[in-house]
């Protein structure tokens, strides 16, 4: 009888080891599923349901795959936006991109995003979701724009109110109250490594990347005075908004 109990403890202990080990698994492959269905954008309703199932099950890769849709604007601008947890959606543009005609299921899909996103980075926590942006952007391989746009929400995150560079606007202390995990100020440690990569990125092809890059690195101040020799050569650019990003970025980090 003693043989039988124990073999069935080893039996039992044995399927919810299994079951332990399995769930992250099951995860993964619920992932992989949502992140296959975010390339069908043709149906919105099952775009959609990828998007917000992606909120309640991804992990780091749902959450630079929603962001990089995000940064991938149609406009070819660059934009910062947040809901609350009120669902109330607030948002930013730093670089401003050309008047298109819009998809009539943009904005849908938009918000959908954003409410996904907002649970993903409550539920991973603040340290995870800065490491996991700083990987990214230090990845050579990443596209500028989605560099430059998550190096944009490490600068704006990281800030301390009162020592801000960029005028930010007055929903953010609002946001920030609401929603705690907004607040990066003690990851500060990141910012040295955003602006090494921001300065590589004012050398970049793209337009926007470049302007997005310069303004960017103004928001951070006298932080960024390592980045003044190139902000210097970029105020000769080809493009008037890189020039007037450049020339604001200067003024930025040498005012007093």
């Amino acid at each position: 009888m003693r043989g039988k109990a124990t073999s069935i403890s080893l039996g039992v202990t044995g399927i919810i080891l299994f079951a332990v080990a399995a769930f992250p698994l099951r995860n993964m492959i619920v992932e992989g599923w949502y992140l296959w269905k975010l390339e069908d954008e043709r149906d919105t309703g099952s775009l959609l349901n990828a998007i917000t199932n992606l909120g309640e099950y991804g992990t780091e890769k749902a959450l630079l795959r929603l962001h990089k849709a995000l940064a991938s604007r149609p406009s070819g601008g660059l934009e910062l936006a947040w809901i609350n947890n009120d669902g109330a959606e607030f948002g930013m543009d730093f670089v401003t991109g050309t008047t298109t005609v819009p998809d009539p299921a943009a904005p849908r899909v938009h918000y959908h995003r954003l409410k996904s996103l907002h649970r993903l980075e409550k539920r991973l926590g603040p340290a995870i979701v800065v490491q996991a942006f700083l990987r990214a952007i230090e990845n050579g391989a990443l596209e500028h724009r989605t560099r430059v746009y998550l190096s944009a929400h490490i600068v704006l995150r990281t800030s301390k109110i009162g020592t801000r560079t960029v005028e930010f606007p007055s929903f953010w202390d609002e946001l920030i109250a609401t929603h705690p995990g907004m607040n990066w100020t003690e990851y500060s440690f990141a910012r040295p490594r955003m602006i090494r990569v921001m300065i590589s990125t004012l050398n970049s092809d793209d337009n926007a990347s470049r302007e997005g890059a310069a303004r960017v690195l103004g928001w951070c101040g006298r932080e960024a005075s390592a980045a003044l020799h190139d902000l210097e050569n970029l105020r000769n650019d080809d493009v008037e908004d890189v020039r007037l990003a450049a020339s604001e970025a200067v003024q930025r980090i040498e005012a007093p």
